[in-house]
C-alpha cells in the first residue's frame, strides 16, 4: 500500500457487529457442491472445535455427498437447525451424517418449513450415539428420498431414547429407490398432518396419511424439482408439506 501512495485504514467493529456478520454466514446462500464424491458443507473431525449452534437458513444446498459429516465422539453442537431451505441431489452422506460412537452424534436437529430432493439418506449414524435428544422436522416436502432398503432415520444400535421424535405437516412424494423403511431408534417417531404417495411405501409407517395417487399427481413436475401442489381435491394442500409450495 505504500508503495502505491495508499493509505488504509482498519475500523474496528463491535463484538455485536462481529456476532451478526458471522450469524448471517448460514443464511441466504447458494451452496453448490463440486460433486456427490467428496464435498461437504461441514465435516468435522474427532478434534473440533464445538459450536454453540449451527443455523441454515433460506438457502439451495446441492450436489454434494453430505451436508453434515461427523466423527467427533462429542455433538458438534447443542442445536442444529434448518429453516426455509432446498437440499438436492446428495449421494450417500445424506443431510445428517456420525460415523462417531460414545457421545457423538447431533444433540438437536430441528427442521421446518424445507425440501429435500434426490437424497439417498436424510439422518445415517455408523455406530451407536447417544448424543441424539431431538428430532425434529415440520412442514416439509420430501421427494426422491431415501435408498431400496434404507431407513429415513438410522440411528444404528443406539440406546438412549430421544425427547422429540417427531415429522410434522410433511409431505413423503417417492422414494430414492424401491422400498425404504422408516426408523431404526430407540424411539417410535410420531407423525402428525403427515401425508405419502403411492410412490413412498415403505411396509410401515402409522400415522401417516395415505395419499391414493403417485407423486406427479400431486406435485406439478417433481422430476424438475417443482413441488407446487396441483392437486385441488388433496387435503393437506393447505396445511402440510414446505409452504413454499402450496397453494
Amino acid at each position: 500500500a505504500s508503495s502505491l501512495g495508499v493509505t488504509i485504514r482498519f475500523e474496528p467493529i463491535t463484538t455485536e457487529q462481529y456476532e451478526n456478520w458471522v450469524g448471517m454466514q448460514g443464511k441466504n446462500r447458494y451452496i453448490l457442491g463440486s460433486g456427490t464424491q467428496a464435498s461437504y458443507v461441514i465435516k468435522g473431525e474427532a478434534d473440533q472445535t464445538q459450536l454453540d449452534k449451527i443455523e441454515i437458513d433460506n438457502c439451495i444446498i446441492e450436489n454434494m455427498r453430505g451436508i453434515f459429516s461427523l466423527r467427533s465422539t462429542s455433538p458438534l453442537a447443542p442445536e442444529v437447525t434448518v429453516n426455509n431451505t432446498t437440499i438436492r441431489d446428495l449421494k450417500d452422506y445424506g443431510v445428517f451424517q456420525s460415523e462417531a460412537s460414545a457421545g457423538g452424534g447431533y444433540k438437536s436437529i430441528v427442521v421446518t418449513n424445507s425440501t429435500f430432493d434426490g437424497i439417498q439418506y436424510l439422518l445415517r449414524a455408523k455406530n451407536a450415539p447417544t448424543a441424539y435428544n431431538v428430532i425434529s422436522f415440520s412442514d416439509c416436502t420430501f421427494n426422491k428420498t431415501v435408498l431400496d432398503g434404507k431407513y429415513l432415520v438410522d440411528l444404528a444400535n443406539a440406546t438412549q431414547s430421544l425427547t422429540t421424535f417427531e415429522f410434522v405437516n410433511c409431505i413423503f412424494g417417492s422414494a430414492y429407490s424401491g422400498t425404504p423403511k422408516v426408523t431404526k431408534a430407540p424411539t417410535k417417531p410420531t407423525f402428525t398432518n403427515c401425508y405419502k404417495t403411492t410412490d413412498f411405501a415403505p411396509s410401515s409407517m402409522d400415522g401417516v396419511i395415505d395419499y391414493e395417487k403417485s407423486a406427479a399427481d400431486l406435485f406439478t413436475d417433481p422430476s424438475s424439482g417443482n413441488f407446487l401442489i396441483k392437486d385441488a381435491s388433496f387435503i393437506g394442500k393447505d396445511s402440510a408439506g414446505d409452504p413454499i409450495w402450496r397453494p
